[in-house]
């Protein structure tokens, strides 16, 4: 950080308009994406939102609650566990985000006195400052950090000029990976609607069980009722040190809740449990809480946790049907209610593997794979190219920001 000894010192108290959300009576949150999301502390993950999992406010009356609104460039940061082993759970509001309201134990910061709310964000974004919110994270059963621990963060503040400098450098990285995940949704959507497509010229009404229970016309028209073990293979190749060491990791913590795409990946030295090892194009479904629908293609050969599935096809089914059909909102249903334990339940392989599944003559496999195959590929090469773009972005960071 060129010249960052003549800079002042500063503390974020000195700089920063910080405002903690509102504790919002659950009594009235709704499901409807055309009311105002919600943006609670399990929702912040690292470097992003996940919207998926937001809850909404009713549009009507929001206006009284004008105060918690979220704007462009807005810096969040969870308070009740702020840290996780994936890391910093922290992001900011972007010009394509949904219109949304902050809730309590989640903080929100703005820029004031000469320090860009912008340039805030790389502040927030650096190894510097995760490193100092990790030790002082108090509370046994629920982590938690205050509005004054995050104020009293020290740093030494830029010139207005040079904040400029550094965003207009930064921002350009983040516009691309937000760019990517835009084609990512939409590639993703095109899978889900083609593969509900499919079936739909055997089930023509919105039924429940129609990736798994065959019918007459199903039957008449060559379909075949299976077990998802008739298709995929388990793998369960354990992890090596002297071998696997240099894979990244996939664990269930950074796996994204209904995208198949991957945002980030992490070092295998960061589990002690035992490790699995999965090659590119294998299935991750993540076995706890079902309902979290955890479901990814991997891009790349990686290392994760056993309470990870590794599955493979095996046969002629194609990747993007089996992606397809392993996160269907049907397949997640399933498992959540074959799932046991009350505090963490948990779906075995044992029930998985028997789930039936039904799969449509050969040639209208082939064609489906011709179509759709390219368009998982493409979901994978945007997955590695934004980890390219974010940890460019941050040794970057490490050379105009970080201390």
């Amino acid at each position: 950080m060129l010249g960052s000894m003549q800079w002042p010192c500063a503390s974020l108290a000195d700089h920063v308009d910080l405002l903690a959300g509102y504790a919002f009576s659950s009594l009235n949150f709704t499901s409807n994406k055309d009311d105002i999301f919600l943006v609670k502390g399990a929702d912040v993950q690292q470097g992003y939102i996940d919207w998926d999992n937001c809850v909404h406010w009713p549009v009507s009356g929001a206006e009284l609650l004008d105060k918690y609104g979220l704007e462009e460039n807005d810096v969040i940061l969870a308070m009740d566990r702020p840290w996780v082993p994936a890391g910093l759970k922290w992001a900011w509001i972007s010009k394509n985000n949904p219109k949304c309201m902050l809730v309590q134990r989640v903080a929100r910061m703005r820029g004031i006195c000469g320090l860009l709310t912008q340039y805030l964000r790389y502040i927030i974004g650096s190894q510097d400052f995760s490193n100092y919110i990790k030790p002082i994270v108090t509370g046994v059963n629920v982590p938690h950090i205050s509005g004054s621990q995050i104020l009293g963060y020290k740093f030494r503040i830029p010139p207005l000029k040079y904040q400029e400098y550094v965003v207009s450098i930064l921002s350009a990285f983040d516009d691309l990976v937000d760019n990517n995940n835009r084609r990512i949704n939409v590639l993703e959507e095109v899978v889900r609607i083609m593969f509900r497509e499919m079936y739909s010229t055997v089930y023509p009404n919105d039924n429940n069980d129609r990736l798994s229970q065959t019918n007459a016309a199903g039957l008449e028209m060559g379909w075949r009722s299976l077990c998802l073990d008739d298709i995929v293979v388990l793998i369960r190749e354990k992890y090596v040190e002297s071998v696997h060491c240099n894979l990244p990791l996939l664990d269930m913590a950074r796996m994204g809740r209904g995208t198949l795409s991957v945002r980030d990946f992490g070092d295998p030295c960061e589990l002690t449990s035992s490790r699995t090892v999965f090659q590119k194009n294998d299935i991750l479904f993540g076995s706890i809480r079902p309902y979290l629908h955890k479901v990814s293609v991997a891009p790349c050969s990686g290392v994760t946790n056993t309470s990870v599935f590794i599955i493979r096809r095996r046969g002629h089914c194609p990747l993007s049907l089996l992606a397809a059909l392993l996160s269907a909102s049907e397949t997640i249903r399933w498992a959540d209610k074959q799932s046991t334990g009350t505090k963490m339940p948990v779906i075995k392989w044992e029930q998985l593997r028997h789930m039936q599944v039904i799969l449509p003559p050969m040639h209208i496999l082939k064609k489906y794979e011709s179509i759709m195959d390219p368009n998982i590929q493409m979901i994978e090469s945007l997955s590695m190219q934004n980890m390219i773009l974010r940890k460019l972005r941050n040794h970057i960071l490490l050379l105009l920001v970080e201390k």
